[in-house]
């Protein structure tokens, strides 16, 4: 059970920082949202 949770905790933090490199990329929050992506 603890390992699962790790893993999910896990999961997010990595969808976290994926998102964050796409918002990097793409020139900030307000791009972002502004493409509708």
């Amino acid at each position: 059970m603890k390992r699962d949770m790790r893993k999910a905790t896990d999961n997010a933090r990595n969808k976290v920082q994926y998102m964050q490199k796409k918002l990097s990329k793409s020139g900030g929050v307000n791009s972002y949202f502004l493409d509708g992506n």
